[in-house]
């Protein structure tokens, strides 16, 4: 029974993927060809469209993505600072004082933090402070180079536990620790230097898009013209793939993953996963799709407006995909994006919704967001959405949004609500990025009342991009192996933590803190 469905989840995220690759797919197989016909009108069309409906982000947002990349591939020093403030209902506060006294330690603590990178080194520092009321609590040290990876709690424990990048994966092996993530300790310089810009994505999705298209044919793809579609009239698209062309575009892609070190860069690469991709290809054989797949898409003029992408299994089960991209005038435009299951049963469905609407607001830019999730099945009903409203202006992004629960009805779930607003410099020699986030919520409490209260965390942190970066030293004198140490000198350090941490809870905190002494919870 397990290894059906461990055979069943293999085939689902087959077809998962399928659904991923095959828009993309045939914009790639038209970008392609260099004859004058519809197929290169519709990729033209395709990048005319994505061009309008999302170059709002460019034009209202400032230069953020400069600012991220700058991030990724140079040296810089960050200083960030992070607070908080929490408003619990009135109901609690009352009923128990302790309560008010938690309220007021959130609100009177910050958390700072340091940090150094760079790239050209492989150096990364990161050093974090936790405070109350002006009062260090606690602070810790990140340190890592080519060659090892260390970490410092200093009020804790003077030395600084390393590992070594390079055996960190033997080495837990040989501790019977399995399922590691990567052979050796990444080296987040490194990776950040190796992740890529939405041009280098683009980039990579043309090369897999590439192996697609390679089994693609003219004798494949049928166009139709004045075909009508939701009351209009438009250039169709066809696809139809058969069940051996989808295997064999799935076989090429994993092939190629295996050995991409882009992805390895990202993800990791153990033995582990490379057997696991392994085994993902093997399972293609369970692939069982008789009527294979189809595409179809609407274009009118330079844009398209509506793509559709259906499966449908062995089993009678049906996977819908559907893409609109409704580009008006004045800079308005539609999207949604869904995607529609029904089993073969037809008892029950699961559907997955998202849609925009956006237009110009002045100087700024409106954005409406609706993201809609329905599961239902013989035994449950689930029905929500989060509906959220976003304004772009030069370097600012300020959003709403709303929690709406359709299914279950019950009164004992919150009416959740909140914001999330973001702004951003960037000039030569540095940058700064703010962001504050807001969560509200009440609830009818047939007992109390109405239940309200909500959180608040601010965030602050400015950039220095400079080649002038100062680094911590760690050496034999100054640090133990973590993966060398013995389990009595493990038990050793521990019993010295332990006495540590008594000894400055005491220090800092008077010993009390309202009884709140270790061992008392």
């Amino acid at each position: 029974m397990e290894q059906q469905q461990t055979s069943k989840k293999r085939v689902i995220l087959i077809t998962s993927i399928i659904l991923v690759v095959a828009i993309g797919a045939i914009v790639a197989f038209a970008f392609n060809k260099v004859s004058q016909n519809p197929l290169v009108q519709y990729a033209n069309a395709e990048n005319q469209t994505f061009n309008e409906v999302w170059d709002y982000y460019d034009e209202y947002y400032g230069d953020s993505q400069e600012l991220n990349e700058r991030l990724l591939k140079e040296a810089y020093e960050s200083s960030s600072a992070f607070t908080a403030s929490v408003d619990l209902p009135a109901q609690l506060t009352m009923a128990n004082p302790s309560f008010s006294m938690i309220q007021s330690m959130v609100s009177s603590a910050e958390l700072s933090t340091n940090v150094k990178v760079n790239p050209d080194t492989k150096e990364t520092y990161a050093g974090l402070d936790l405070s109350l009321q002006n009062t260090s609590l606690l602070n810790g040290n990140f340190y890592q180079n080519e060659e090892q990876t260390s970490l410092q709690v200093p009020d804790l424990y003077d030395q600084y536990f390393t590992v070594n990048n390079k055996t960190l994966g033997d080495e837990l092996e040989a501790k019977g620790v399995k399922d590691i993530p990567y052979d050796e300790m990444p080296n987040f310089a490194e990776m950040a230097q190796h992740s890529m810009t939405p041009e280098e994505m683009k980039e990579m999705a043309k090369e897999y898009l590439g192996i697609v298209t390679d089994h693609i044919s003219e004798e494949q793809v049928n166009v139709t013209e004045n075909e009508e579609y939701q009351g209009s009239s438009y250039t169709k698209l066809a696809v139809h793939f058969t069940e051996d062309e989808v295997r064999q575009i799935l076989n090429d892609v994993f092939t190629k993953m295996k050995d991409d070190e882009r992805l390895n860069y990202q993800f990791g690469t153990t033995e582990r996963q490379q057997e696991e991709l392994d085994t993902l290809i093997e399972s293609l054989d369970d692939l069982n799709l008789p009527n294979g797949m189809d595409y179809e898409a609407y274009m009118s003029g330079d844009t398209v407006s509506y793509r559709i992408l259906t499966i449908e299994t062995a089993e009678g089960d049906t996977f819908t995909v559907n893409m609109d991209t409704i580009v008006k005038d004045n800079n308005q435009y539609e999207f949604k994006f869904g995607v529609e299951g029904v089993p073969s049963t037809e008892d029950g469905e699961f559907v997955i919704q998202y849609t925009e609407d956006g237009k110009p607001d002045g100087d700024a830019y409106g954005v409406h967001h609706v993201l809609n999730v329905m599961i239902s099945d013989s035994v449950q009903n689930i029905d929500f959405s989060v509906e959220a409203d976003s304004v772009i202006e030069e370097n600012t992004w300020d959003n709403q949004f709303n929690l709406v629960i359709n299914e279950p009805q019950t009164q004992q779930i919150p009416k959740i609500s909140g914001h999330v607003n973001t702004s951003h410099t960037n000039e030569e020699d540095g940058g700064q990025r703010d962001f504050e986030l807001g969560i509200d919520f009440s609830m009818d409490d047939p007992a109390t009342g109405n239940l309200t209260g909500g959180l608040t965390i601010n965030g602050e942190t400015e950039y220095s991009f400079t080649d002038d970066l100062e680094f911590p030293t760690v050496d034999e004198n100054n640090s133990v192996n973590a993966l060398e140490l013995s389990d009595a000198e493990w038990q050793e350090i521990g019993m010295e933590i332990q006495k540590n941490a008594m000894e400055y809870y005491q220090s800092t905190m008077g010993g009390g803190f309202g009884g709140m002494m270790p061992g008392n919870f």
